[in-house]
């Protein structure tokens, strides 16, 4: 594919084999295959709903044989799900390498940090959250449901939490972390509207820069909040 591989499968992935009955690859070739089939899903992702993508569509943009999707995944939305955890993974680095950082000398300069690199993670997997949010609405996603991530994704809220507490305390801002807490439910769910709704703030002028001082504006009333 073009712009190369966004997704690339792990040897060992324990939660998806267990929740979802999938197959694990054992072997390069198999692993290869694989990789194939995740990248032909987000690039027929990004201009096609997910409802209306056929397996059919997924192997011949790959290139690998019928059995190879099967071989791995009993239907389209257990690969939905696959590739959500991808994502997870990708948001879950990515917080890392943000407290692993050197500390901006203002808490603003660490809002902007972090806002920039969540938010680009949220651009990138566009097309893979797109599609599960919108499938939670859908009576057949029921059988793959999202709770087996909730964890994570309140294990990340209680990260960046901490994290913009801790520079809020270093500036003598309140940063309480209930209020910290709420701030970044809102700016997920402001990233994942952003997503659903493109087109539409697309045809609103809505910009990136726009969208960034929003959030961090949001996320510095929360954290001189008494």
């Amino acid at each position: 594919m073009d712009k190369g591989y966004v997704y690339e499968s792990r040897m060992e992935y324990p939660m998806i084999a267990n929740e979802y009955g999938m197959k694990n690859p054992v072997q390069n070739r198999s692993k290869k295959s694989l990789d194939l089939i995740l990248n032909a899903a987000y690039s027929l992702m990004e201009t096609t709903p997910f409802d209306m993508l056929p397996i059919k569509s997924i192997i011949n943009e790959a290139g690998v044989p019928t059995g190879s999707f099967y071989a791995r995944f009993k239907d389209k939305y257990s690969l939905l799900a696959y590739l959500y955890e991808h994502y997870l993974d990708a948001l879950e680095d990515q917080v890392g390498h943000l407290i692993m950082a050197k500390p901006s000398e203002t808490v603003s300069g660490d809002i902007s940090r972090l806002v920039s690199a969540i938010s680009h993670i949220y651009e990138i997997h566009a097309p893979v959250l797109r599609s599960s949010y919108l499938h939670l609405r859908n009576s057949k996603w029921e059988e793959y449901s999202l709770r087996p991530f909730d964890t994570r994704y309140w294990n990340n809220i209680e990260t960046l939490s901490n994290f913009l507490v801790s520079s809020a305390k270093k500036n003598d801002w309140p940063g309480i972390p209930e209020h910290v807490d709420h701030a970044l439910i809102m700016f997920l769910g402001n990233c994942r509207e952003h997503i659903l709704f493109k087109e539409k703030y697309r045809a609103k002028a809505f910009s990136r820069d726009y969208f960034h001082r929003e959030m961090v504006y949001l996320l510095e009333c929360f954290l001189q909040r008494e």
